[in-house]
């Protein structure tokens, strides 16, 4: 019979110490750490779309017995002039332009236009159309965060509805 050698088990003891540290009081140092090549750049902290509407997850993604969340990231490029179909998101969809100038007009709530580094939280519920409004490609990286078989982006039924 093997009997438990105590120092492996003070060993293991400090070892899982120092790995909770790290992970725990060390996460948050690491996030600050400029010393050793570590930079976090806070781009978007935000509780509302573009138009002020509060952002809200799909009901069923809240829910065990609904379908899974699902993230899905995606690059969109528009060519110069090109535009988006009208459309909507049915889900909190974070929006970043890699590059280029976008025109998004949001109905009754106006036009902004969005250009290189900008950040911005999508309307969910309000119906838009963006545009590429300069003279080279315009590329947004859009990170929709749903469930499971939801579609990122809905046509809207009309050329250009009024909302």
């Amino acid at each position: 019979m093997k009997t438990a050698n105590p120092s492996h088990k003070i060993g293991h003891s400090l070892a899982v110490a120092t790995l909770c540290f790290v992970l725990g009081f060390g996460a948050a140092h690491f996030a600050r750490a400029r010393d050793g090549g570590v930079h976090a750049e806070k781009i978007l902290m935000t509780s509302q779309s573009v138009v002020g509407e509060v952002i809200r997850y799909p009901h069923s993604a809240l829910h065990p017995q609904g379908k899974r969340a699902e993230i899905t990231a995606q690059v969109i490029t528009l060519k110069p002039g090109d535009k988006t179909p009208w459309h909507s998101h049915p889900m909190p969809t974070f929006g970043y332009i890699i590059e280029g100038e976008i025109e998004v007009d949001y109905g009754s709530k106006g036009q902004k236009t969005f250009r290189q580094g900008d950040a911005l939280m999508e309307a969910m519920a309000r119906v838009h159309q963006g545009r590429n409004v300069s003279d080279k490609p315009v590329r947004v990286l859009a990170v929709s965060i749903g469930e499971q078989g939801q579609p990122t982006a809905v046509r809207a039924t009309a050329a250009q509805p009024k909302n």
